[in-house]
């Protein structure tokens, strides 16, 4: 806080800028920081060079690697290696964005389980979990059955079928 009638200081520029952080200065002249790339601001918090800073920077940076094509068999790998398909980089940024919103939310649940263990009777129980969410369940059975078709064609022989086609949809009243 600042004593009345005296305006705040002005924070210094940052010497050496990393690539990708960008600032803005807020209403009441403070400066925030945030990672951006590819149309997404990621925030970062102050000071910069701080070590929670340089954390979260490297966390933000992370986000857009490439990542490895299907180190396992998870439902998390194979979403990982979908995202960084082609199928996945010729989408709009707007679809892009909808799908990770979509996917990291069904990876935060299942992740850690095997592709394999989402049988047609797995799918129909979240099928019904989801009767009150109708448009979420046909977005999420959408982008999964593009994952595992994805999953399918680069490992080839590891899945006999595509258990989330055969998933139906929810009507939208």
């Amino acid at each position: 806080m600042t004593e009345k009638g005296k305006k705040p200081a002005k924070p210094s520029p940052p010497i050496g800028r990393l690539r990708n952080v960008g600032a803005f200065k807020g209403r009441a002249g403070e400066i925030f920081l945030y990672y951006r790339r590819s149309g997404r601001r990621i925030p970062l918090p102050q000071p910069e060079g701080s070590s929670v800073f340089l954390d979260a920077y490297h966390a933000a940076e992370q986000q857009f690697r490439r990542p490895e094509i299907f180190a396992g068999r998870t439902a998390q790998d194979a979403i990982a290696g979908y995202f960084g398909s082609a199928d996945f980089q010729q989408l709009a940024l707007m679809s892009q964005s909808d799908y990770r919103r979509t996917l990291d939310q069904f990876r935060t649940q299942f992740g850690a389980r095997t592709l394999l263990s989402f049988g047609k009777g797995e799918i129909e129980v979240l099928r019904d979990a989801h009767v009150d969410a109708a448009i979420t369940w046909n977005a999420l059975r959408s982008r999964m059955i593009m994952v595992v078709r994805h999953y399918r064609r680069v490992r080839v022989g590891d899945m006999p079928s595509n258990p989330w086609e055969g998933s139906r949809r929810l009507k939208i009243e």
